[in-house]
């Protein structure tokens, strides 16, 4: 049913992680950092780790100016994203997520917004590792309370801070936590 959701994208990428080339990730995050998670991005792929998504580079011109948010609601699609509505842009992003060997979350400034929460909720139900360079700010996530039913320090637990140089093949394959299972 997912395939069938998402198209021929995890057909195109599932035989990255067969191989067992590199790894795999995606980077969650704020695009108001878009240039700090593009020098995530460097960081990543010079650690040899393949990053599936986003995109490095700016938001997609169109008639010699920027979509500007308000225009096209939250989401300001990147150049690869052009004619794509929000819904198609997060549904590639999300099929990403769903082969990637693991989650890069770019909480910069300790700002993880909706469409991030979002993800991390996809990441955490498919059982994907996620690793940061910081730790998730709890009480930065009390506006999460409303919405989120679970225990926010487990939650913060989840997100292991992990330097990129030290993401290893091996360590994203440790048995899972309980309260995962």
């Amino acid at each position: 049913m997912l395939k069938l959701a998402y198209g021929n994208l995890l057909t195109q990428t599932k035989s990255v992680n067969r191989n067992g080339d590199r790894l795999t990730c995606v980077i969650s995050g704020s695009f108001k950092f878009k240039p700090e998670i593009d020098q995530t991005y460097d960081e990543l792929e010079d650690n040899n780790i393949r990053v599936l998504g986003p995109e490095k580079g700016w938001f997609a011109v169109v008639r010699n100016r920027i979509i500007l948010p308000q225009e096209f609601g939250a989401v300001r699609p990147l150049p690869n994203e052009r004619g794509m509505t929000p819904a198609a842009i997060e549904n590639q992003f999300l099929a990403q997520l769903y082969i990637a060997n693991f989650m890069y979350l770019a909480n910069f400034e300790d700002y993880v917004g909706d469409m991030t929460a979002f993800e991390i909720g996809h990441a955490m139900g498919w059982k994907k590792p996620i690793y940061s360079h910081k730790a998730l700010d709890i009480e930065y996530m009390d506006k999460w309370q409303d919405w989120y039913p679970g225990d926010l320090d487990l939650l913060a637990e989840f997100v292991r801070v992990m330097p990129i140089p030290e993401i290893e093949e091996n360590y994203h394959q440790q048995p899972e936590t309980d309260y995962l299972m």
